[in-house]
């Protein structure tokens, strides 16, 4: 008989068990902010003459976000090059608002249609996953959070041989 994860009394976690697992979110954000997978959003035209931050922006000046320094901006993020879950917890445990600059599906007209499918799809692996198997990394070897690559195209991750051992009934 196959063994499926469990959730409360046996089950496989719903869509409805998200509310009930904010630490596992907050893994997923911190994750998505680390590693940000796409270092560059979609090419956006400046509609009018605008000034930001002191900068003047020229109508049809193309603007890019860089979600790479905009998720690892020190002025946002304390100690950015750190995992650190706890920063997306209010100090009761709960799942925080998100912050202004935490954008990994872009924002406006042209933000990713598929992020809040993605974020769905996450709350239900991750927590099959992990209540399947206890995930480590070889002894010895270290996290690494820089990317191995990027470009414009995206990130990838550092290569790891991971454990997978499965977790008993």
């Amino acid at each position: 008989m196959t063994s499926y994860p469990r959730v409360g009394s046996g089950r496989m976690p719903k869509t409805q068990d998200r509310v009930n697992l904010p630490y596992t979110e907050a893994v997923i954000y911190e994750v998505m902010r680390i590693a940000s997978v796409v270092p560059f959003g979609v090419a956006h035209a400046a509609r009018v003459d605008s000034s930001i931050c002191g900068y003047d922006i020229p109508k049809d000046t193309t603007v890019v976000i860089s979600h790479w320094a905009l998720h690892n901006d020190p002025k946002h993020w304390d100690q950015p090059q750190v995992f650190n879950p706890d920063r997306f917890l209010t100090p009761e445990g709960k799942l925080a608002p998100t912050p202004q600059s935490w954008l990994p599906f872009s924002v406006g007209n042209r933000a990713c249609l598929g992020g809040p499918a993605a974020k769905q799809e996450l709350m239900l692996m991750i927590p099959m996953i992990l209540q399947e198997f206890n995930l480590k990394l070889p002894p010895g070897v270290a996290a690494d959070y820089s990317p191995e690559a990027s470009g414009l195209t995206g990130y990838m991750a550092n290569k790891y041989l991971i454990t997978a051992e499965k977790r008993s009934a």
